[in-house]
């Protein structure tokens, strides 16, 4: 048998993951000095209920000790291989971790570096838990880079302080004094900034045209943050439903450990070819 482990950055349900046959690892976010595990202490509903101005937040990776338990239980329960996918290591030391632990254990452990994080993390995840049930361990990191490389996403970040204070992301530069929200997007895990706007109905129209680009079928997933971000999360929704080029949409709700670092604010999607 083999598994597929990720790392909760990747905002797959509990349904999704167990459906799949995916064991998630939680990270640790801390709120005003409490530590809780995502998606077990800690859900995106009660997040979004504590946080506000002024609440110190922050996040930790899983421990060594945390990936070397999981992988136990899994060879225990009669796991020969792993595929182990995490969250782009040039953000988090979770891959590390994971690296740590699969020198504890006894069969192959296969770790890949998503290069992102968000759902484009689940859906890969997704994908290469389909492909070891069907085709086993052949060509599953060709398969995770040309996913990968492929993946594009696009977002807004309404308030640059989470960005500031989390030092994870570089500041968007924009003019001195502009009242505009920067868009940024790319593909395989680099962005940039590729527009501005003001309205809510700008920024959606600048985001749609972003994961509409191209005359390729693809898969489309939408964020849902702050319930007050939901005008975006229906305004890109609508986009998507009425383009031929759309073959799935998918609605994922954006989760402690990426909100505390981009804001309850954000809003936008991924999209990566069918």
């Amino acid at each position: 048998m083999i598994s597929v482990v990720t790392d909760s950055t990747c905002q797959l349900t509990a349904a999704e993951a167990e459906a799949a046959g995916i064991t998630i690892v939680p990270m640790t976010v801390t709120i005003e000095d409490r530590d809780y595990l995502e998606g077990i202490e800690l859900s995106s509903e009660d997040f979004y209920g504590r946080i506000g101005d002024g609440v110190r937040l922050s996040t930790s990776q899983p421990s060594p000790g945390q990936f070397a338990e999981t992988y136990r239980r899994l060879v225990d329960a009669g796991t020969s291989e792993i595929v182990s996918v995490h969250v782009a290591e040039a953000s988090s030391g979770t891959l590390n971790s994971a690296r740590l632990a699969a020198e504890l254990i006894d069969v192959p452990v296969h770790l890949i570096d998503s290069r992102m994080t968000s759902y484009g993390l689940g859906a890969l995840a997704l994908r290469l838990a389909e492909h070891v049930r069907v085709h086993g361990m052949g060509d599953v990191i060709p398969v995770a880079e040309t996913m990968i490389s492929g993946m594009g996403t696009v977002f807004i970040l309404q308030d640059l302080a989470y960005v500031l204070r989390g030092g994870r992301m570089r500041q968007p530069e924009l003019p001195d004094g502009s009242g505009d929200v920067p868009v940024l997007g790319g593909y395989g895990g680099r962005y940039e900034m590729i527009d501005a706007g003001r309205t809510m109905d700008d920024l959606v129209a600048s985001m749609a045209t972003f994961l509409l680009a191209g005359d390729q079928p693809r898969h489309v997933a939408i964020a849902l943050a702050a319930p007050d971000t939901i005008e975006f999360t229906e305004g890109l929704e609508a986009r998507m439903q009425v383009d031929g080029n759309v073959v799935s949409l998918h609605r994922y709700r954006m989760g402690p450990s990426i909100a505390v670092h981009t804001g309850p604010g954000t809003a936008g999607g991924f999209r990566w070819p069918a």
